[in-house]
Parts: structure tokens; sequence; C-alpha cells
């Protein structure tokens, strides 16, 4: 019940603490989800009355004085890579739906994560208590151990659901819960949290190539222990556990099955969601600072890193800019919006002026006729395909589109004297099946198929420094 809400809770919000979880008619939320939405309309529907249910809506029941939608752990399952869960649920739970309890089922299965889930015919809430059999489920939680230094690690913050943590029932008691991150990513923190938005997160998902593992591909599970070993119990296939259950249930359940080892690379790859700031610890992603480092972070905003810790001096390099750490120290740089490419590089002081190419969206040295010319080929180009389809009309709109570009363009550089022609652009796409939002995307920006990279911007330091500073943007959130 609660306490298998608990599990999910906890082991979601802290996976580095656990090795497996276990949850026996556990609640995934306090009070209960049908198994609706979560990201349905219908899920922000004001509680209304619900005979011989309660207070509730399409999708969430309310119980306890408790808020459904925002302490729902459906939503941090991305959590889970290295927190296999075991759950055991009935399918007549008349306190926690079944059918809420089976969408963790499938969203693990799409996550590519490993589970076990058996659903025992019949079965209400309290029934598991007294059929009194826990072996299949204890034998699931002997098989793992906690990883010191996963590979990837995968870390989601939901800001409703931690102030829901710390404020609901609090009844009076100073909550101070701060979950952001595990194992060697630490810190993370939400663009623009707003607590009272369910569905908003912000995400990190990274991988260290450095670190040694297997090989994995996700597989059904079909069966489990071993008939020869007394440890384990009898063999738990789809429906039929000797020894260790006396009555039917329907399982489903996926297992990693390694297909070698990984070959180590000194580098680090990810993608950022709506992260406003993350740290992450150089030493335990075993990456070896007596040699480059490269990296690549896919980042949908700007986002402040911190790299910590790398066991010797190091030169970070983040367009042609130089952060320097100490061994045992940290440093930081700004990422911006789109594909970030670093290099660390051995030793403080280094040259980074030949150490990595611009990272997109950067136009590096490339000057406003270049520029130009660029987005005019760009028009050319989609103007076969525009043809094609008779719209003419929408051309001149691109046209349009694009001296206004340009001409904004030439006010803000000619007309910035800290300006620097080769620093910071914005990506712009032009959708050959999308002209008619052609000209707001050439101006507004657009991450997309058939990027051009245009632009140049401001180096000053302001507090303006952004993707869009100093440059023709027509947003003003950064």
């Amino acid at each position: 019940s609660m306490g298998g809400y608990g599990t999910y809770l906890f082991g979601l919000l802290y996976p580095d603490k656990f090795a497996a979880g276990y949850s026996t008619s556990g609640a995934v939320t306090q009070g209960a989800w049908t198994g609706v939405g979560p990201d349905n309309e219908a899920c922000d529907d004001d509680p209304y009355d619900i005979p011989e249910v309660g207070n509730g809506n399409l999708c969430f029941i309310q119980a306890n004085n408790g808020d459904a939608n925002a302490q729902l752990n459906y939503r941090l399952l991305d959590n889970a890579r290295h927190f296999p869960l075991v759950i055991h649920h009935g399918t007549n739970d008349e306190l926690v739906p079944v059918t809420g309890v089976e969408m963790f089922g499938t969203r693990l299965q799409e996550l590519g994560y490993r589970y076990d889930l058996q659903l025992f015919a019949g079965y209400e809430h309290y029934t598991q208590a007294i059929v009194d059999e826990w072996r299949d489920g204890t034998f699931y939680l002997n098989k793992f151990t906690r990883p010191e230094n996963p590979r990837r690690v995968t870390y989601k913050v939901v800001p409703a659901l931690v102030n829901a943590l710390n404020t609901v029932n609090a009844e009076g008691d100073n909550f101070s819960f701060n979950p952001d991150g595990a194992y060697w990513l630490d810190n993370l923190t939400v663009r623009n949290p707003d607590p009272a938005d369910p569905d908003q997160f912000g995400q990190a998902d990274i991988t260290s190539h450095a670190i040694i593992e297997d090989n994995v591909v996700a597989l059904p599970s079909l069966a489990d222990g071993n008939i020869d070993n007394p440890q384990d119990p009898w063999l738990s296939a789809q429906g039929l556990s000797p020894l260790s259950h006396s009555t039917p249930y329907v399982r489903q359940g996926q297992d990693w099955q390694s297909i070698g080892e990984t070959l180590p690379e000194n580098r680090f790859e990810g993608d950022l969601t709506r992260v406003a700031s993350l740290s992450l610890d150089l030493t335990r992603m075993q990456l070896d600072a007596e040699s480059r480092i490269d990296a690549l972070l896919r980042s949908d905003g700007v986002t402040l890193l911190t790299l910590s810790n790398p066991g010797k001096n190091m030169t970070v390099c983040h367009n042609s800019v130089g952060v320097d750490i100490v061994a045992d120290g940290s440093g930081q740089l700004t990422l911006l919006q789109g594909d970030n490419f670093l290099a660390l590089l051995p030793g403080a002081g280094q040259d980074c002026s030949n150490a990595i190419a611009a990272t997109p969206p950067y136009a590096g040295e490339r000057g406003i006729t270049q520029v130009a010319g660029d987005f005019i080929g760009a028009i050319q180009s989609a103007a076969g395909s525009f043809l094609s389809a008779n719209t003419l009309g929408f051309l001149g709109d691109l046209q349009l589109g694009l001296q206004g570009l340009i001409d904004g363009f030439y006010d803000l550089v000619l007309g910035n004297r800290h300006a620097s022609l080769a620093a910071n652009a914005s990506e712009f796409t032009t959708e050959p099946d999308s002209i008619g939002t052609a000209p707001n995307e050439l101006l507004n920006g657009y991450n997309g198929r058939g990027q051009v990279h245009a632009g140049a911007a401001v180096v000053d330091m302001t507090p303006d420094v952004g993707y869009c500073a100093g440059q023709h943007c027509g947003t003003t959130d950064i």
C-alpha cells in the first residue's frame, strides 16, 4: 500500500541508494490513478463528486488530503534505469486500480528497463498479506547489486512532485527534500520551474563512454529461478511458480541480456531537457585526465554546466574559450541551445583556439555577407520545392523574412561597438512542407531538419548572453 508507494517514490528519487525495489499492492500516488493520462487534458480538470468513489476526475481520485496528480510517481520511471522493480498486485484491488499499475509495466517496457510485474487473479488490496507468499519477490531483489558508477545515467526532476513531497500533509513540519541527481550526475535544476505544473520536468541522459559495461538488449522475461539450486525458488514461469505461489497470476517482465562488453573511449555525451544547471564528476565517470577528453551535450536551452574533480589540472575548451579546472576543483561553462562540443585538454592554460570547431548554434568566423549568402541559398533551394506546389505567394513571405533577418543582423552587428563577428549564432530551419510558417522560423529560430546556421552576436558578457544575444530574435525568454 503506502509502503509500496514509498518503494516507488524514494527508489526513483534516489536510485543510487538501492539495488532494486519490491512493491506489493503499492499505491502509485497519494489517492489513486486510473491509468488515463497523465498528459491527458482531462487530468487537469477540477475534482468532482464520483458516486461511491469520492472526489476526482477521469484520471485521478483524491484521498487523504493529497494531490494525486502532483504526487504521481509514474513520471519518475525514467530514473529506474539501474533500479529494477518487482511489482505484485491484485487484479481486483479496490484501493489501487490495477489499470494504473499496468501502465507502470508498459512504461518500463518502453524504456527498455528491467522489471517483473505479476498480477494475481481475483486478489483485492489485502489478499497478498493474507496469502503471505513473498519468495518470488525476494528472489528477484537478491539478483541485483547496486552499481557505483554506471556507464549511462538518466535522471529526471519533477518540480511539482518535489513541492508536493515537501508540503502535502506536512502539518507544520519543514521538509527539505531536494532530489537533484544520482551517481556521478548531481545538482540538476529545472529551467523556469513551475511547481503548479505536474507535467513539467528537467532531465539529463548522459553516457560516459570511458566506463566499461556489458552491452545489453532488453528481452521479455520468460522464466526465473534455477530448479537445481535450493536457494532459488522453483522455476517461475508465466502463470506458475511451484513452492512460491499457490494461486495463478499473469506475468510480464523484461530482463537485460548481455551481448558483449563495451569498448572504452575517453569521451561523454548526452541530452539535456529543460535543465538549468547540473554538475558532472569526471573521476567517477572514469575519464582519463592525462589524455584529451571529448564531449557532446545536446541541450534545448541555456544550461550552466559544472565539471568537477578531474584528478589532474585540465583546460575545458568550448567555442575557442578555455576554462581551467584544478585536479580536485571544478569549472563552469554555459551551454547553449543545440549541440555543444567540448574538448578537455590535459594541463591548465591550454590554447583552445584550434582545439575544437565552433559549437552549433554558433556561426564561427563567418561574416554578414556569407551569412546572407547562406540564407539566400536556402531560399533558392526551398523555392524549387515550393514552385512545384504552386505556392509562389508564400515565397514572397520567405523573401520578406530573409530581408528582415539580414537587416536585423546589420543593425545589431554594425550598431553595437561591443559586438564580435566571431561568436554566437542562432539556428534556423526551413521546412519544405511548412512554407507558411517559414518566415517566423527564420526570425525566431527553430530546431529541426535542414538546418541553416547563421548569425553573429555580442560577446561583452552582459546578462543578456544567450542564444538570442545580439541577434535578430523574436523571443525574449532567455
